[in-house]
């Protein structure tokens, strides 16, 4: 497994490469990659029913696999090679990407209908590319689908680790809102079908909805954390 420590902790992916050669039953691992003009981002998750368990993990785009970087291998291989570039830096049996563009992300939370429960750890004050002024106080928010893509386009980050570990950590807080039990689940996977780029289908979600229903009914609303790959 990815190995979890806490929220926002550091973790060594590879200190557990070993114990990798044969996924527990039920785990599965999913890349999430933000890409648009200038920048790529990627948060691979990892979804562990049997143990109450799901972890998302930034991994930044600067990381290299075989004299690559990911973001050369996603620019040149498109998701599906950054899947098996992932895979093969973390030992790990990526199965799956879903990809968004800042449109899209904001596509996707706009019809999620919710503002996204988040803490944000620094002051976020800056000019996005449209002129418009982003400003957010450190704390705990209620995320507007426009703070959200501000956040995934923001790159001055005090601590620069954000700027690796912020798709993780608003995956992991989407996650602890909505992966609740009673939801329905095949409409959560119905929006990612329909607004993002992904290779998931129906038999997938079929093979994984059981797994999701036990992870949805033992989310505490603090069940998904999230961390960065060093």
């Amino acid at each position: 497994t990815l190995g979890f420590g806490g929220s926002d902790d550091s973790t060594n992916v590879s200190d557990h490469a070993d114990n990798h050669n044969v996924s527990l039953p039920g785990t599965s691992y999913c890349l999430i990659i933000l890409k648009d003009a200038g920048y790529e981002r990627f948060a691979l998750v990892e979804t562990i029913p049997e143990r109450e368990a799901i972890t998302a993990v930034g991994i930044s785009p600067s990381t290299e696999v075989d004299g690559y970087t990911l973001a050369a291998i996603l620019q040149k291989q498109g998701p599906a090679g950054a899947v098996k570039a992932v895979a093969k830096l973390t030992q790990l049996p990526v199965q799956h990407y879903i990809s968004f563009s800042v449109a899209t992300a904001e596509e996707l939370f706009t019809k999620l209908g919710e503002n996204l429960n988040f803490t944000l750890d620094e002051n976020v004050s800056y000019t996005d590319d449209n002129g418009a002024t982003v400003n957010l106080e450190a704390g705990q928010l209620r995320l507007t689908p426009k703070h959200i893509t501000a956040l995934l386009q923001h790159q001055n980050w005090l601590n620069p680790a954000r700027y690796d570990t912020m798709v993780a950590a608003l995956t992991a807080a989407t996650l602890n809102q909505h992966l609740k039990e009673g939801r329905a689940l095949k409409g959560y996977f119905e929006l990612i079908t329909n607004t993002a780029t992904t290779d998931l289908r129906i038999d997938h979600f079929n093979a994984y909805v059981a797994g999701l229903e036990h992870l949805a009914a033992a989310n505490d609303g603090n069940l998904a954390r999230f961390s960065n790959y060093h």
